[in-house]
């Protein structure tokens, strides 16, 4: 009976510690070919792309517009919080 637990519970457990590594490298793969192929594809038919890009008129300006500015926020925001760390560790004044 303890060989069977061990071939049904114990040999699974030791064959994916071996290969735990593989599922994060498989993703990247399959992530990365997706991005491969979907950029290929804008590449060979750029005019159409163009064309998009345009017809989106203003909405599509706007939206990045907005993340553009948060993301600078975010920024400026996690630079004076640096600042002040240094100032109250003393490693800014000498």
């Amino acid at each position: 009976m303890k060989a069977l637990i061990d071939w049904l519970i114990g040999w699974p457990e030791r064959v994916a510690q071996q290969l735990g590594s593989l599922a994060p490298l498989f993703a990247r793969i399959v992530a990365g070919w997706v991005f491969l192929w979907s950029g290929w594809g804008k590449l060979n038919n750029l005019p159409a792309m163009i064309e998009n890009f345009a017809s989106w008129h203003q909405v599509a300006s706007l939206s990045i517009d907005c993340s553009t500015a948060l993301c600078e926020r975010e920024v400026r925001y996690n630079y004076c919080a640096r600042l002040v760390a240094l100032g109250s560790l003393g490693l800014g004044t000498q």
